[in-house]
C-alpha cells in the first residue's frame, strides 16, 4: 500500500454536477456564514498533495469517505491519472493511500479511527473512457462522466451522485440521504435513495429506482421504468415503457407514457395519473379501489373497474384512498 505525501498546497478542487441550481439569497448568506466560520479554526495542514500515473488499469475502485471524488474519461488518455489533495487541523491519523493489483487500482481515504477535526480535500482521477468503476464516499460527492465499462457503481451516504455519459451492463446509483442526478445513461441502471431527490435524464435501458422519501424525476427512459417511493412525488415524462409504480403516500405524475404487459399500480393514500401514448384498448383492465377512484379513458369508478378488451395482457392495480387514472 502506497502513501501519497507532497509538499505543496493546492487548491481546493470544487466538484461539478449537472442541473447544479445557482444559490438563492438566503443560500449565498448560509455559505458566507459557513465560509466565515471556518476562517475560525485552526491553520489545516496539508497532508497529501500529490500526483501520480498508472498504466494498465481496467478497473477502479474508491473509497473517499468524506473526501469528493470524480472519474473522468478522455478518447485522447490511455493512463490513469491521480490528483490526490488532504488538508487537516489533525496532525496524524488521517491520510490518503492506493495500490494496484494486476490491472485494478484501489484508492481509500483513511482515517484510522479518528474521527475528530476537520478536513478538506479531494481525490481526482482521470483516464480512457474504458473504465469499470466503482466510486464510493461516506459524506462526500461522487461523480463521472465519459465511462464505457462492464459495471459502474457510484455510492454515498450522505451526499451527492452524479453521473453524465456512462455506459455499462450495469448501473448502480446510489444515496442513503441527499441527492441523485444522472444524464444520458446507456446499460440497465438501479437507482436507490433512502430520502432526497432522484433525478434520471435520457437512460437507455431499464430502470428500476427505490426511495423511501423525497422527489423523483424521470425524463427520457428507453426501457422498462420500475418506480417505488414510500411518500413523495414521482413525475415521469417520455418512458418507452412502464413496469410498476409503487406509492404509498404521495403523487406519480407521466406524461407521453408508453403502457406494457408489465405495467401494475399500486397506491395507498396517493394518486397516479398517467397520459399514456399507447392505445388502451390494446390491453384488459383490473384495477380495484376500496374508498378510492379509478379512471381508464372514458370508463371510471368508485370501486372496482375491469376492462376486457380481449387482449393478451392485463394491466392490474390497486388503490385503498387515492386515485389511479390513465387517459390519452
Amino acid at each position: 500500500m502506497k502513501t501519497l505525501r507532497g509538499k505543496q498546497e493546492k487548491k481546493v478542487w470544487n466538484f461539478y454536477f449537472p442541473f447544479q441550481k445557482h444559490l438563492n439569497v438566503s443560500g449565498a448568506l448560509l455559505l458566507s456564514i459557513i465560509l466565515f466560520t471556518s476562517c475560525l479554526d485552526p491553520q489545516l495542514e496539508t497532508l497529501v498533495d500529490y500526483e501520480e500515473s498508472f498504466a494498465g488499469i481496467t478497473a477502479i475502485e474508491v473509497e473517499a469517505g468524506s473526501l469528493p471524488v470524480e472519474y473522468v474519461g478522455s478518447p485522447d488518455e490511455e493512463d490513469v491519472y491521480l490528483d490526490a489533495l488532504l488538508r487537516s487541523n489533525v496532525n496524524g491519523g488521517k491520510n490518503i493511500s492506493y495500490q494496484v493489483i494486476e490491472n485494478k487500482l484501489y484508492v481509500s481515504f483513511d482515517q484510522n479511527g479518528l474521527g475528530r477535526g476537520r478536513s478538506k480535500g479531494h481525490i481526482r482521477l482521470s483516464g480512457p473512457i474504458q473504465m469499470s468503476l466503482q466510486l464510493q464516499a461516506g459524506s462526500g460527492e461522487v461523480f463521472a462522466e465519459n465511462v464505457v465499462g462492464d459495471r459502474v457503481h457510484l455510492e454515498v451516504n450522505s451526499g451527492r451522485v452524479g453521473a453524465r455519459n456512462l455506459e455499462a451492463t450495469e448501473v448502480f446509483l446510489a444515496a442513503s440521504s441527499g441527492e441523485v442526478l444522472a444524464d444520458n445513461i446507456k446499460g440497465n441502471t438501479i437507482a436507490d435513495l433512502s430520502s432526497g431527490k432522484l433525478t434520471l435524464r435520457q437512460v437507455e435501458g431499464n430502470l428500476d429506482a427505490t426511495s423511501s422519501s423525497g422527489n423523483m424525476e424521470f425524463q427520457g427512459v428507453k426501457g422498462l421504468l420500475n418506480a417505488k417511493l414510500s411518500s413523495g412525488n414521482i413525475d415521469m415524462e417520455q418512458v418507452e415503457a412502464l413496469g410498476s409504480v409503487t406509492l404509498s403516500s404521495g403523487k406519480a405524475t407521466g406524461r407521453d407514457i408508453g403502457l406494457s404487459e408489465h405495467t401494475f399500480f399500486k397506491a395507498s393514500s396517493g394518486n397516479i395519473s398517467i397520459q399514456t401514448n399507447s392505445n388502451i384498448a390494446a390491453f384488459n383492465y383490473e384495477i380495484h379501489a376500496g374508498s378510492g377512484r379509478v379512471k381508464v379513458g372514458e370508463s371510471e369508478s368508485s370501486g372496482t373497474l375491469k376492462i376486457m378488451n380481449g387482449s393478451a395482457h392485463t394491466i392490474k392495480g390497486e388503490v385503498s384512498s387515492g386515485k389511479i387514472e390513465i387517459v390519452n
